[in-house]
């Protein structure tokens, strides 16, 4: 682990360090100087009037200052970066311990010091967890998009990912990475990782209010092609299922009714076989529609146009000129339309109050 000191020993950041951080029974020597110049919360708390400044401290006989509240692990790569030491003396972070170098970075106010590495770490990290590791100076949107497509990401790791990419300002990490996970995930996958205490209230408030929207946004479209075609309850002629002259018309012989509207879908109409279809690829009831990822939205949208559309509607040339296929095709399209309109989440629209909780998780 990054910046680990053994028990009972002294790691010396600076060879006329002045101060003695103490955390879990780790001593780290530092410089007060160094901590004053780049954090403004250290600066206050080396000033006279405070008890640590008014203090004498000196490299023979340095402050002791207990800090027991951070991880010292997280310190000790802090201070590391803050104190120019050589890369040899310390390993590259987990994406856990980057977060938490992260957050106490932001406590103590001098993030803009280390930006750049935990930028580089943070798009290292996240190249060799989908094997390009040749990557670390690729772009945000290439790299993630890789890294969902693969769909081998740890969910703790995203949610890690997006509170990291929060903190430092990466706004394009961090737009990509929070529609990933309302892409990607499930409404209860995705309140389950809630329970991890990584991300704060008023982001979580953020993510739900923007995946119900889109969500709704999706089953609106279907809704809508429920709607218009539910304005015809005329039921099909035996003559048109069984001689399959027209696409709308020709069902195979035995299909099941569906468990919908109190139980039954009549399929011999218009409405009850776009009812069947919906449910038969998960579109349907609207309430399950919306409990899933959108991506497997999506998915089920394309099956509409493979099956049951084929399956159900097999051997007909008039296929093109099905209206039930044409309201598929309009699905499919309008889904598309709106994923890609859709205003995923911005860094700039989380404010002062969101970071200000990362200090109390």
């Amino acid at each position: 682990m990054a910046g680990t000191v053994p028990d009972n020993e002294c790691e010396i950041y600076h060879k006329k360090g002045d101060v003695m951080i103490i955390s879990d029974s780790k001593e780290m020597l530092v410089s007060s100087q160094v901590l004053s110049m780049v954090s403004p919360v250290f600066d206050r708390m080396f000033e006279p009037g405070f008890l640590e400044g008014d203090r004498k401290r000196s490299k023979d006989n340095p402050l002791r200052l207990p800090l027991d509240d951070d991880s010292p692990e997280a310190l000790s790569l802090l201070f590391h970066i803050l104190h120019l030491s050589p890369r040899q003396r310390y390993t590259e972070p987990d994406f856990d311990l980057l977060l938490r170098l992260a957050q106490l970075a932001d406590k103590y106010g001098c993030l803009d010091s280390i930006r750049d590495p935990i930028e580089r770490w943070l798009y290292s990290l996240t190249a060799k967890l989908i094997g390009l590791h040749g990557y670390l100076n690729s772009m945000p949107g290439r790299w993630l998009h890789s890294f969902t497509d693969r769909n081998s990401y740890d969910e703790i790791v995203l949610v890690k990912l997006i509170a990291i990419s929060f903190l430092i300002d990466e706004g394009n990490a961090f737009r990509k990475s929070t529609a990933t996970l309302l892409k990607y995930l499930s409404a209860d996958r995705i309140e389950r990782l809630y329970s991890q205490d990584v991300l704060p209230q008023s982001l979580k408030a953020v993510l739900r209010s923007s995946r119900k929207k889109l969500a709704l946004h999706l089953n609106s479209i279907t809704e809508h092609a429920i709607s218009k075609v539910g304005q015809s309850t005329s039921r099909l002629s035996t003559r048109a299922r069984h001689k399959r002259e027209n696409c709308w018309y020709c069902l195979r012989d035995g299909v099941a009714a569906c468990n919908i509207y109190d139980g039954y879908c009549d399929t011999t109409t218009r409405p009850g076989l776009l009812l069947h279809c919906l449910n038969t690829v998960g579109l349907w009831p609207i309430t399950l529609a919306i409990e899933a990822s959108i991506m497997d939205f999506q998915k089920a949208v394309d099956l509409l146009l493979v099956s049951p559309g084929r399956s159900l509607f097999h051997d007909c040339v008039a296929e093109d000129h099905c209206p039930l296929m044409q309201e598929f095709v309009k699905i499919k399209s309008s889904t598309q339309a709106v994923m890609d309109n859709f205003e995923w989440i911005d860094i700039t629209d989380m404010g002062a109050e969101a970071r200000g909780e990362f200090l109390l998780i």
